[in-house]
């Protein structure tokens, strides 16, 4: 994701994507030079198949990450499409067999998204619109954090509490009271909500534990990367 932090800090009016992507995995790019990102929604929204959907991403937004269901492109410097399947670099980008755990994926946060209480809300990036078969969906650009130290601070947490909390996690939030007595009123609410997301929505405290599973907003807010890892998601399908 080293591309990220270009749209996120520069918040250009004016951007460059497409797949001239200079990192690790590429050997040298796969566009002459840089292209004007020239995505349209509404022809986007057309695409009836995931592959022209894929296509279609590939040649006019910026190519972000990809995990093994879900891929994502950054379609302006402050919104992204995450479209169901998978990307492998070695096959120069085919789309894998996960598009059906995509689908239940951005499910799972697009309705997490809708349906959490305005507490909570601040926690998750912003999801703005779904495709009806959940192929794809828009949300918030959200850069991930690089560092223990990052999610430290942005919790609110002294390295002596921060560890409290991981390892909170770890033990399946059996220690949480013990944990929480600790904690100051500005920390207490940062983390009693980000159990309540956890709890009511079954969220897989695993998937929460490293920092890259977190990441900041445009405006400085602490919010999970990827709200679609749920037990259930991850128990039929990983």
């Amino acid at each position: 994701m080293k591309l990220t932090w270009i749209l996120f800090f520069e918040g250009k009016h004016i951007w460059y994507g497409a797949e001239n992507r200079p990192d690790d995995k590429v050997k040298g790019k796969r566009v002459k030079g840089n292209i004007r990102a020239r995505f349209n929604f509404e022809v986007f929204k057309g695409i009836k198949d995931l592959g022209g959907q894929l296509e279609y991403l590939r040649n006019t937004a910026m190519y972000i990450d990809a995990g093994s269901s879900r891929i994502v492109f950054a379609i302006s410097p402050t919104r992204v499409i995450k479209l169901a399947g998978g990307m492998d670099d070695s096959r120069e980008g085919e789309m894998l067999e996960w598009s059906r755990v995509g689908r239940e994926q951005n499910k799972a946060e697009y309705e997490l998204y809708n349906d959490a209480p305005g507490k909570v809300k601040n926690l998750l990036p912003i999801v703005y619109r779904g495709d009806s078969n959940f192929d794809w969906i828009m949300s918030e650009l959200v850069r991930p954090l690089r560092s223990d130290n990052e999610l430290m601070e942005l919790l609110g947490l002294d390295e002596q509490r921060y560890e409290m909390f991981i390892g909170t996690m770890e033990n399946d939030w059996v220690d949480y009271d013990d944990f929480y007595r600790v904690l100051n009123l500005k920390q207490k609410k940062i983390v009693s909500n980000i159990f309540y997301i956890i709890d009511r929505y079954n969220l897989d405290t695993r998937d929460l534990l490293n920092y890259s599973q977190w990441g900041k907003a445009a405006d400085g807010r602490l919010v999970l990367l990827d709200a679609g890892g749920t037990e259930e998601i991850i128990r039929d399908y990983y």
